[in-house]
């Protein structure tokens, strides 16, 4: 009986024993591995305590024109001044003591803090608040003054619009409507968290939507780089496994180049030729321009939706070749792909900070041109161009004083409303240093008639200001 009340003591001691390495282990592993995530996370009010202590830094667009910056209320507490309420929600985010942050508040935020090196954050902002020290400054890649234009011509709508330099893969303007007051974040919140327009996301990075026909620039590059022959006679419309796709009215353009099929947007073209790629090739190409697959960059962002695989059906991949069905993109994701084939097949990987500087003037980080690797090659990239050259020429849907441009419109079905609308441009065509996409949300029209204009307006805006 002895033994085996020994028995039991033993065996409860070396249980307690465990759960106490098992307690130590836990708490080494954080301090090793996790406490300056923790501390630096968002929701961490132990931060707010000392950050209340020191000037947050400002961030700036390209042109050092300050966009926001702190200062203190007569209690010393620190308040957050937002230069435009609206017109940078999606980029700059918020930073609210209740809610958190976001956007570039929340990705840069151990820098604007100048907490940027491996101290502990809550030491290191203790030591700051007793030198009264100041945060770096984060300096954006966007031009104000284009953000401000392409903002204002997408008011009314629900939509996104993209401004690249495909050379560099900086960002020059982001566009997301409808959008939100940050300077009021806290007294809108439940008004902003209920609403169905989903307010809060960044529509150009991580809205998803059906693309429609400016997909079919993808799909011709595939097709190039998979040799298939280029000529077709088009009949208006192809039966696929029973299912009829047909061209818009159902119009038969006859014998026609690939050329020819991108300037009528001819589905039925590139559901023929594109079936002639084996799937796997489709997805090596999509893959190639960074289609579903992640890269660095400084605000949240969706992976494109495109249902490939062996158990992929003929009527899915023929609803992909035009971009439709299950397929899924970011306006971010299209105007990667312009910007590859605008700068000779190589894809650049995109960039919305600049660099930081430190109180003394000095750059501490330098965001440097990154590239993402080889889209497509050279050749493919400017037959590409020529052809998207002749979509506009022939459509007359963009039209720059002196400055020859290429793009595409799409059309997007939508499964829970009006259709989408998109556009894509890149100029000057000959060595692109201009990509814009436009997405329409819902809008109904037609990216000739909706999109186009609003990106014909902001090419000419680019030509004549920057």
């Amino acid at each position: 009986m002895k033994n085996l009340k020994n028995k039991k003591m033993i065996i409860l001691l070396i249980i307690i024993l465990i759960m106490f390495l098992s307690i130590i282990l836990y708490l080494t592993y954080f301090q090793l591995f996790k406490s300056n995530k923790l501390a630096n996370h968002p929701y961490n009010m132990r931060n707010w305590v000392d950050e209340n202590l020191i000037v947050r830094g400002s961030i700036l667009d390209r042109n050092d024109r300050v966009l926001t910056y702190s200062v203190k209320d007569s209690e010393g507490k620190s308040m957050r001044i937002n230069e435009y309420s609206y017109m940078y929600s999606s980029i700059i985010g918020y930073n609210s003591e209740i809610y958190g942050k976001s956007g570039i508040e929340s990705s840069y935020n151990k820098y604007l803090l100048n907490i940027y090196d491996s101290q502990n954050v809550i030491e290191k902002l203790k030591e700051m608040s007793l030198k009264n020290t100041k945060g770096n400054d984060v300096k954006l890649t966007i031009d104000n003054d284009l953000q401000a234009y392409a903002y204002g011509l997408l008011e009314n709508h629900k939509g996104a619009i993209v401004v690249m330099d495909p050379k560099s893969g900086e960002i020059l303007s982001m566009v997301s409507r409808p959008t939100f007051d940050i300077n009021n974040l806290e007294a809108n919140w439940n008004q902003l968290i209920e609403s169905k327009d989903s307010i809060l996301i960044n529509r150009a990075s991580q809205g998803l939507y059906t693309p429609g026909s400016v997909f079919k620039v993808l799909t011709a590059t595939s097709i190039l780089e998979n040799k298939v022959d280029l000529d077709y006679d088009d009949k208006g419309s192809v039966v696929i496994d029973g299912y009829k796709f047909k061209n818009y009215n159902e119009i038969a353009h006859g014998p026609i180049s690939m050329r020819e099929a991108l300037i009528h947007s001819s589905n039925a073209y590139f559901i023929e030729k594109g079936m002639q790629v084996p799937v796997d090739k489709l997805e090596e190409t999509s893959k190639n321009f960074y289609l579903g697959r992640d890269y660095s960059f400084d605000l949240p962002r969706s992976l494109a939706q495109i249902p490939y695989g062996s158990k992929m059906s003929k009527t899915d991949f023929a609803s992909v070749l035009f971009g439709q069905g299950k397929t899924l993109i970011t306006p971010l994701d299209m105007t990667m792909i312009m910007a590859a084939l605008g700068n000779d097949g190589l894809l650049m990987s995109p960039k919305i900070v600049s660099n930081v500087v430190d109180p003394d003037g000095d750059t501490i980080l330098e965001n440097k041109n990154k590239e993402l690797g080889r889209a497509t090659s050279y050749e493919i990239a400017e037959e590409m161009r020529d052809y998207l050259k002749s979509v506009v020429d022939y459509n007359k849907s963009i039209y720059v004083p002196g400055v020859e441009v290429g793009g595409k419109s799409g059309t997007a079905e939508n499964s829970t409303g009006k259709s989408h609308s998109w556009y894509t441009a890149m100029m000057p065509i000959e060595n692109p240093q201009y990509v814009v996409t436009v997405l329409l949300e819902s809008e109904g029209d037609t990216g000739s008639q909706a999109s186009a204009p609003i990106a014909n307006k902001i090419l000419n805006f680019i030509n004549g200001n920057l």
